[in-house]
């Protein structure tokens, strides 16, 4: 599509399509510098005018589109528009084209110099950004407010509700760490605790939550995938299918899988049908990509064979803590490997005094325990958590 120069505008949403500047020739009206020399765009632009190839001058008839329909600003144009782009007296490093959602077509917008077009092309790409900022924003608020008691502004969570808030979008976040985070987050607002119950407003949510479920390690991946993708804010289903198949090894995924990958995993940017960092998140850290089998999570094997027709996973030296020359030795050390499901360890014994053997790293300076105290704690334990058997712990 060719459009003429000096005939785009945006526009803001909030008024009903008011025109806030002339034309691409006077945007500095859209486009400012502050005071570090950055551009710097007004957020309430929704929309960008345009004069359509047909257009004539005098005419009222533009055309507007949505920024929430842009997927992505790039330089240049398209090999098959380049003759349209010479024909009004125009270089192709003077456009810039508005890729726009599958289904739809892309337009092409001609400025009248390279610096204007950067500067579209600035301000353009800090709106997408902001958009999905915004996107963003709102998902996680709306998990908020789904928990959260009280009203307006005195809306809140507890810090026990903030970390079941992350459980339920697939954040497990370790009760520790939760507890450091919410302290630091309160105490930074001046409220002196941090614990379960200290309250937590919608600000300092967004906080926890973007502290408590990001995962640095990824976000590092997504931002260089997104980084290759010049002009997009998002990761659009044929880089994440190109993601697939080069660097995940998915050679048998197809584009639709790709697809349905982003449908299911992205809460933010469903109707671009793009990744946010969210989704990509949520795609890295689901269970489908872990590396070991998920149907061999479960025993399958036949086990009711003799002992010695199995490869045994063993604790060895199961009661000490640390080293094997002088750390503590440890009953609770058995209990540890019971309760995540240990089946075989190991009882150095050795005589005692008063007719007590003793469990220790003969020979070492090791300390002991009462062998009697780790029978015990084997009766009381050992039996609690299993795959493979199902009986109650021994009476006696």
């Amino acid at each position: 599509m060719r459009l003429l120069a000096n005939t785009c505008s945006l526009f803001n949403r909030d008024t009903g399509l008011e025109e806030i500047s002339d034309n691409v020739k006077n945007a500095s009206c859209d486009v400012s510098r502050d005071n570090n020399g950055r551009h710097v765009v007004t957020t309430s632009f929704a929309y960008v005018r345009y004069a359509p190839s047909d257009w004539f001058w005098g005419s009222a008839v533009t055309k507007a589109v949505d920024v929430d329909e842009v997927e992505a600003v790039d330089e240049g144009c398209q090999a098959k528009v380049v003759a349209a782009v010479k024909s009004v007296g125009a270089e192709a490093d003077q456009c810039f084209e508005l890729v726009l959602r599958e289904g739809a077509t892309s337009v092409t917008v001609i400025t009248s110099s390279v610096t204007e077009r950067d500067d579209w092309l600035t301000a353009l790409r800090r709106l997408l950004e902001r958009r999905i900022g915004e996107q963003r924003r709102a998902w996680v608020s709306a998990l908020f407010l789904e928990t959260a008691t009280g009203q307006g502004e005195e809306r809140s969570v507890t810090l026990t509700q903030a970390t079941n808030i992350l459980t339920s979008v697939g954040r497990q976040v370790n009760p520790h760490y939760g507890a450091v985070i919410s302290h630091s987050i309160l105490k930074s607002a001046g409220t002196k605790n941090g614990n379960t119950e200290s309250m937590m407003n919608e600000d300092q949510f967004l906080q926890f939550f973007d502290l408590a479920a990001g995962r640095p390690q990824i976000k590092q991946i997504y931002e260089r995938l997104v980084v290759r993708l010049s002009g997009q804010c998002s990761l659009n289903g044929a880089a994440f299918y190109d993601f697939l198949r080069t660097e995940q090894k998915e050679a048998q995924l197809s584009v639709d899988d790709a697809r349905n990958w982003i449908h299911e995993m992205e809460p933010v940017l469903l109707r671009s049908r793009c990744l946010s960092d969210i989704g990509f998140t949520n795609y890295m850290l689901d269970e489908k990509q872990n590396i070991f089998r998920r149907d061999l999570r479960h025993v399958y094997q036949d086990m009711t064979r003799p002992l010695s027709h199995y490869f045994i996973a063993t604790s060895h030296n199961t009661y000490l803590t640390k080293d094997q020359l002088r750390s503590k030795s440890s009953v609770d050390a058995y209990i540890n490997v019971f309760k995540r499901g240990g089946k075989c360890v190991e009882l150095d014994c050795w005589d005692g005094s008063g007719n007590e053997p003793v469990i220790y790293h003969g020979h070492t300076l090791t300390s002991k325990i009462l062998f009697k105290d780790v029978i015990e704690a084997v009766r009381d334990h050992g039996f609690v958590v299993s795959q493979c058997v199902s009986r109650d712990p021994p009476t006696s």
